[in-house]
């Protein structure tokens, strides 16, 4: 006997609920998950699917050591990258004002705002 079934107006819900949940909370992933390409291209398509990529809080690291520098450019290149293919697929506005907005908010600004020891 199968369960009950899950008609499309309840994943539309499901989904405009995380949505909402998503884009009053910061969006945020363990370092791991955004150690290579595919695991930061995958969760910028899973953040930009679910919520606003632009609140998204952008990599972190446990790393205090002056070798995790590299790895923050290598994430910035990656996000520049994925808004690039991004824009020209018409899937987001050629503003490049705009983007570069999401660019300073995800690689820099917004963990700024988010972590309690930058805020005085």
């Amino acid at each position: 006997r199968r369960g009950p079934h899950v008609g499309q107006a309840s994943l539309a819900s499901g989904e405009a609920a995380m949505s909402n949940r998503l884009a009053s909370n910061k969006s945020r992933a363990a370092w791991w998950f955004l150690d290579q390409k595919q695991g930061i291209e995958e969760h910028l398509m899973s953040v930009s699917s679910l919520g606003l990529l632009s609140t998204f809080v952008g990599m972190v690291t446990d790393s205090r050591s002056f070798l995790s520098f590299p790895r923050h450019d290598y994430f910035r290149r990656i996000v520049c990258n994925f808004l690039g293919q991004q824009a020209a697929q018409g899937l987001l506005p050629k503003d490049y004002e705009l983007l570069g907005d999401v660019v300073r908010r995800v690689c820099y600004q917004n963990a700024r705002e988010y972590l309690p020891f930058f805020n005085d």
